[in-house]
Order: structure tokens, then C-alpha cells, then sequence
């Protein structure tokens, strides 16, 4: 029968080898999937990013429209006018075009501003969603390890149990030893299927973002990810961190673009407006056919021109409200870059002091752990300590990993959203 003594002195190394373990899918048959490969299959097929898309496809048919040339008008009349036995009569067509007088290109202003937007829009849905599926990736990431962590503990202390129970028939120790024993396999297996749990709902929550539609329906349970190591993490926060936070970085962030864009539409809306207070003149030309008494048929022409008078509306509030919605949609600008700055040094500070925690914590893990773990197992053998401060110094090794593998995670979070504050998609390619 295999010793106590043998087992202790296997199971902080066997168990940190586990914990080493980047994922549950080391040597299975299906591949991790990575962090730039789920964003790919989120951003394709997305449906809120398929609105955009589809926002973006009506915003550029109302460029095109905005575009188009007022239509004509085409007039026909007919007069006729007699006396006695003597009869007129007439036949008028006319065409008649309107001059837009700038009024096209404001309208093709707007329009082309409000593309602008609709583009910026398509981004931040791009954005938004790449977010939320690297959140979702890193908590079934962190998942995925944690559970790791919670199997192998139990895995370990049941196979302790059966020595333990050997050496209380023998008379070692002492009953008590063995129902604290018993209670704290019952307590690691509560939390390994506690653990199991967390990693069927994160699979299914990263399912529900790849897969949105039925039609697209993935099976959850063949979902395993690849956590980036701390050194690829560190690496890309570096790279991220050399970035300058200046006007033309914050430029790419669709916000400020949106928000540019509408400030354009604004300034395109008043030029509009002012060129709608100029009247419209149309000019007219047409044929003229008309049979007069004791003169036969005489044919001309008929020209002519048209100009609304602007007695009763001069379009001048409209005019003055969309000078001043141009002056709040460039202090909205303003505001928003300004927010977008302040976001963007929050994010790549939160990520810096990620970065530090995890190197932080790193030292304490590995080597050191399990140094530390096989000295208190030695003290318990010798019966310097006893089984509870043995428990307790297990415990703390699996909890420092655990701490470790939540801190990784929030480093992969906060990576994504240094870069979403600086409008960009994040990729873990090369930094």
C-alpha cells in the first residue's frame, strides 16, 4: 500500500504541474480556440453588428439620393376663347426646372456626415463586441483553470483518504484526524463541481456570442479556450503603453469620430439652412400653339421665370437653430475626446496595475510554492504541525493559484479594453 508520507510528498508537485497546465484542452482532440479567432467568428456574423452594417448601407443609398437633381415639371394648358362666331384657342407645355442653388450640396453634406457616423457606429459595434467576447473567453479561461485547480486537489486528497484510513486502522492517528480529513474531501469535491459548473456557463455564454442565431448553433460543451501567457500579456501591454494618448490616437476611437461626424452634419444642416432662405427661382420654357380667327395656326415659343416671394416665412429661425445645434455639436466633440483621453490613461493605468500584480504574484507560485507546500507536509509526517495547519497551507497554494488565474484573466480583459479605449480591435498577433 502506497504511504501517506509518499503520497504527501507527490501532491504539491503533481498538483502544481496541473495548475502549469495553460488548459483543460492540453492533449484533447479538439484545439483551443484562440482570442483573435473568436473575435473573427463574433465580428462576422453578429447581429448587431449586421444592423450596422445594414445602417452603413442605407446611410451610403442617402448620399446617393442626396445627390440627385430636383426633377422637372412638366405643364400643359389648354385656352380658348370665342365671340360670335370668331374662336381662340391655345396650347401651352411648358418644362420648368427649379435652380437648387446650393441647396444639393448641403443636402449631400449632411448626408455624406451622416455616412461618417454610420461607419463610426459599424466600429464601436465591432468594438463592443469584440469586448464582450474576450470577457466572456477570459472567464471560461479562468474557468477552464480553476476547475483544474479543484480536480486536482480532489483527486489527491481522495487518493490520501485511503492512506489515511489505513493509518487510522493501524492506530496513527487519531479519529478526529479522520473525519477532518473526510470533511475536507467533501468540502474539495462540493468545489470541484462548484468549479465544473462555472465552466458549462461560460462555455455556454461564449457560445451565445459566436453563435447568435439557431442556424449558427454551437455545441457549448466542445468549447475550450487558451488563456495568453503572462509574458505575451505583458509584452502587448508594453506595446499599448508606448502609445501616445494624443488627438490623432483618440481619433481612431469611434466616438470622437461619431461625434466629429456629427459636428460636420451640423455645420452641412446650417449651411442648408441658409441657403434655404434664398428663394428658389425655376426657369420655364415650353412650345405655344395657337388658332386665331381670320389668322390660321401661329406657333412660338413660351419662356419664363419663377421666383417664390418670401413674404411670409424667411426661414430665418430655422436658420439661427441650426447655427446653434452646429455650436453644441462642436462642444459635444469637445466633450466627448476629452472623456475619451480621461478613458483612455484610466484603461492603460488598470492594465499596468494588472501587470504589476501578476509579476507580483508570480515569484510566490511555481518553485516557491512547492517548496513551501513540501515543508509544511514534512512538518505535519513529523508531527510538528497539525492536519488542520497542513489543510491550511494546501489551501492557501490552491487559493494564491486561483488569485493568480483571476488576475490573468482581468489582465486579458483590461488589455482588451486598453485597446478598445484607443479604438482599436484587440488582437493578440504580434505586438
Amino acid at each position: 500500500m502506497v504511504s501517506l508520507t509518499t503520497l504527501l510528498r507527490a501532491a504539491p508537485r503533481l498538483l502544481s504541474a496541473v495548475l502549469l497546465l495553460p488548459t483543460l484542452a492540453s492533449g484533447q482532440a479538439t484545439p483551443p480556440l484562440s482570442p483573435d479567432s473568436a473575435i473573427a467568428l463574433a465580428v462576422r456574423q453578429h447581429p448587431e453588428i449586421a444592423a450596422a452594417r445594414a445602417a452603413l448601407r442605407a446611410a451610403d443609398a442617402d448620399v446617393r439620393q442626396a445627390s440627385a437633381f430636383a426633377n422637372p415639371t412638366l405643364s400643359w394648358q389648354y385656352e380658348r376663347t370665342s365671340a360670335g362666331s370668331n374662336t381662340n384657342s391655345q396650347h401651352i407645355t411648358t418644362l420648368a426646372q427649379p435652380l437648387a442653388l446650393g441647396r444639393r450640396r448641403g443636402r449631400r453634406g449632411v448626408a455624406v456626415a451622416r455616412f461618417d457616423a454610420a461607419t463610426a457606429s459599424l466600429r464601436a459595434a465591432e468594438l463592443d463586441v469584440a469586448t464582450r467576447v474576450i470577457r466572456a473567453y477570459a472567464a471560461l479561461g479562468a474557468a477552464e483553470r480553476q476547475a483544474a485547480i479543484a480536480r486536482a486537489g480532489s483527486e489527491e486528497f481522495d487518493r490520501a483518504m485511503a492512506a489515511l484510513q489505513a493509518r487510522r486502522e493501524a492506530g496513527d492517528i487519531s479519529g478526529y484526524e479522520l473525519r477532518r480529513s473526510r470533511l475536507e474531501a467533501a468540502r474539495l469535491a462540493a468545489q470541484r463541481a462548484a468549479r465544473e459548473a462555472d465552466v458549462r456557463r461560460a462555455q455556454r455564454t461564449l457560445a451565445a456570442l459566436l453563435a447568435p442565431t439557431p442556424d449558427d448553433a454551437i455545441d457549448a460543451t466542445g468549447l475550450r479556450v487558451s488563456l495568453p501567457t503572462a509574458q505575451a500579456l505583458r509584452e502587448h501591454a508594453a506595446a499599448l503603453g508606448r502609445t501616445a494618448v494624443g488627438d490623432s490616437a483618440l481619433d481612431a476611437r469611434p466616438d470622437v469620430a461619431a461625434a466629429a461626424a456629427r459636428v460636420r452634419e451640423a455645420q452641412a444642416a446650417a449651411d442648408l439652412a441658409a441657403w434655404e432662405r434664398v428663394p428658389v427661382p425655376s426657369l420655364v420654357g415650353g412650345i405655344k400653339t395657337e388658332r386665331a380667327a381670320g389668322l390660321g395656326t401661329l406657333n412660338g415659343i413660351a419662356a419664363g421665370v419663377s421666383i417664390p416671394l418670401p413674404l411670409l416665412d424667411r426661414r430665418t429661425a430655422a436658420a439661427e437653430a441650426a447655427t446653434a445645434d452646429a455650436a453644441a455639436a462642436d462642444a459635444s466633440f469637445v466633450a466627448t475626446r476629452q472623456r475619451a483621453r480621461v478613458e483612455a490613461h484610466a484603461a492603460l493605468d488598470a492594465l499596468r496595475t494588472a501587470q504589476v500584480q501578476l509579476d507580483a504574484l508570480a515569484p510566490a507560485l511555481g518553485d516557491e510554492a512547492t517548496r513551501a507546500v513540501d515543508a509544511a507536509r514534512l512538518a505535519y509526517t513529523e508531527g510538528e504541525i497539525t492536519l488542520d495547519a497542513w489543510l491550511l497551507a494546501l489551501r492557501a497554494f490552491a487559493d494564491a493559484e486561483d488569485a493568480y488565474t483571476s488576475l490573468l484573466a482581468d489582465a486579458l480583459v483590461l488589455r482588451a479594453e486598453a485597446a478598445r479605449a484607443l479604438g482599436r480591435l484587440p488582437s493578440w498577433g504580434t505586438p
